[in-house]
């Protein structure tokens, strides 16, 4: 149950990236590869200039991408190469010897094996996580799983959320593990610092651990502390906030202008906001459910949805960024910086929707003017670029 939480919390972090990248696209020099098919194939001899998006039920990639590739499907295999980042998303995801990823890596899965190079950082969640021997990561690596098997090269740091950790590779600065059981085999090298917190003492054979070792025994399971934080009304709010707050936070440092033309479409929109948020709501299940029957399969169906909770989730983050703007710039008559506005205006929205009768309403207002917007310029830039084509 544990390593599931850290999983939905990481998709909740992946949708709100993907949902970021969808915004950011700059549709006048747009040059972007679709394939919708139930399967699809990337030959060894085939070499694909643009980033390259695809959802089917069987993905496999043996040729060349010289761009970024995004992939949603049933089983994805990359036995080629891709130059830019790699996001994909796939009951079964596998990077096979031959395959390299020259710049990061986010996968996550049922089960997640990874035999390839990357060349920067890598995220990987899933079930079942296994980096082989003999792989290289040129930067650091996060996993969050229920079982981890760790054998490869890692350049940086590496840091670990799961039920059961095995280590066998080599960690070249510190090695962060949070879990119920932990093995470190022999021949595993640790550059940094051991940093472990585990009800168990780790079990260690003969590992060289240069940094030394640091044990924080924990002595309640993760449930009992979710249980007490449960309890307490207080708590429910502050870590609601702060979950909220930080993707909003992430979301701004990756498109600054951006998060600000979907404030400013508030204020100058705020009902056509309401109106398109309100057709996004209805509308996206359903389209969903068109993709689950028809021949385009369920993995088009999943991400839909994935990007559709996403899009909920996140869509009060703006909609505070908009409410702190303006009640600090009345108050005080002062601009003050989108980070402090948009926490303001959260922790202004959500102690309303606390209110008794009304606060569903205003937590449903701030959604729908929050997606309306982000709508609206989606929609915006990609008339710009239909114009400027013509």
């Amino acid at each position: 149950m544990k390593a599931r939480r850290y999983t939905f919390l990481l998709l909740i972090i992946t949708g709100v990236y993907l949902l970021s990248s969808l915004v950011s696209i700059p549709w006048r020099t747009l040059a972007i590869t679709t394939m919708l098919e139930t399967e699809v194939e990337v030959g060894v001899k085939d070499v694909i200039d643009d980033d390259l998006y695809l959802a089917c039920q069987v993905a496999t990639i043996e040729g060349h991408i010289k761009g970024d590739l995004l992939a949603a499907s049933g089983s994805f295999t990359l036995d080629g190469i891709v130059e830019g980042d790699l996001f994909a998303l796939a009951r079964n995801t596998v990077i096979l010897s031959s395959g390299r990823v020259g710049e990061s890596a986010r996968l996550a899965g049922e089960k997640v094996k990874v035999q390839g190079n990357v060349g920067k950082d890598l995220l990987l969640a899933g079930g079942e996580v296994n980096l082989e021997y003999g792989v290289t990561v040129g930067g650091d690596l996060v996993v969050v799983a229920q079982k981890a098997f760790i054998a490869g090269n890692v350049l940086g740091k590496v840091k670990v959320y799961a039920n059961e950790v095995v280590i066998l590779g080599v960690v070249g600065k510190d090695l962060v593990i949070t879990a119920e059981k932990i093995k470190i085999l022999p021949g595993a090298i640790v550059e940094g610092k051991l940093i472990y917190t585990s009800p168990e003492e780790a079990i260690i054979q003969r590992a060289l651990l240069k940094g030394g070792m640091e044990w924080n025994k924990r002595t309640t399971r993760f449930l009992d502390i979710y249980r007490d934080f449960r309890i307490h009304p207080i708590w429910s709010f502050v870590l609601g906030f702060l979950a909220l707050f930080m993707a909003g936070v992430f979301s701004f440092l990756l498109l600054p202008r951006r998060v600000l033309q979907i404030k400013e479409t508030i204020f100058l929109h705020p009902l056509l906001s309401l109106a398109l948020g309100f057709l996004f709501i209805i509308l996206t299940p359903v389209l969903a459910i068109l993709f689950f029957i028809t021949l385009v399969g369920t993995p088009v169906g999943l991400f839909t949805l994935f990007i559709y909770l996403s899009v909920l989730y996140i869509s009060r983050a703006y909609t505070g960024l908009f409410v702190g703007d303006k009640i600090l710039s009345i108050l005080i008559k002062k601009n003050f910086h989108p980070v402090l506005a948009m926490g303001f205006g959260l922790f202004i929205l959500l102690l309303l929707s606390r209110l008794p009768w009304v606060g569903w309403l205003i937590t449903l207002v701030a959604i729908l003017m929050g997606i309306g917007s982000l709508v609206r310029v989606i929609l915006e830039d990609y008339k710009k670029s239909r114009l400027h084509i013509r």
